[in-house]
């Protein structure tokens, strides 16, 4: 599977093996000096990469923590999450004149959200990642939980299964 998708990437077959591997070498240039401009932007999904819930696609689809807050979850179940209507796992990254990027969901159930954090905490470790339903910038204190650092993953830290290992 490859890990990032756009427009031109969409119709990347997950049996595309070599096209992904080399998709990978370029954003990274083999871990060393990964290169932030040659992130994705617009349409994409986002997988975990961690071993424990590796490939596990990145969704909003419905599940309120309250009126102004939608959770933003994995899809542990394989395939693609079974939102009302399709595309929960459909996201949209923006740079920003920062230097960080936006991500929006483009669920049609939640176009235009803005993932975000610095709202509750789950526990004294642990703090939820939600997307804002209210419109507009989420009201967190300081200001910027929509703002994220966006980067391809180094080879040395996180291996995709489909790399081989030097």
């Amino acid at each position: 599977m490859c890990p990032w998708y756009n427009e031109e990437l969409i119709a990347i077959s997950e049996n595309d093996a070599s096209r992904c591997k080399a998709l990978y070498s370029a954003l990274t240039d083999g871990g060393e000096n990964a290169d932030p401009a040659k992130i994705p932007t617009g349409l994409v999904v986002i997988k975990s990469a961690w071993p424990g819930a590796a490939g596990e696609l990145l969704y909003c689809g419905g599940t309120m923590l309250n009126a102004e807050r939608r959770h933003a979850l994995t899809w542990v179940g394989g395939g693609q999450p079974p939102t009302t209507p399709p595309g929960g796992e459909l996201w949209d990254i923006q740079p920003t004149e920062t230097g960080h990027y936006t991500i929006k969901s483009a669920w049609p159930g939640a176009a235009g959200e803005l993932l975000y954090c610095g709202g509750p905490t789950l526990n004294a470790e642990r703090r939820h990642v939600l997307t804002w339903v209210g419109g507009g910038q989420p009201p967190t204190a300081p200001s910027g939980g929509e703002l994220w650092e966006v980067q391809p993953s180094p080879v040395s830290r996180v291996r995709p299964s489909w790399v081989e290992t030097p």
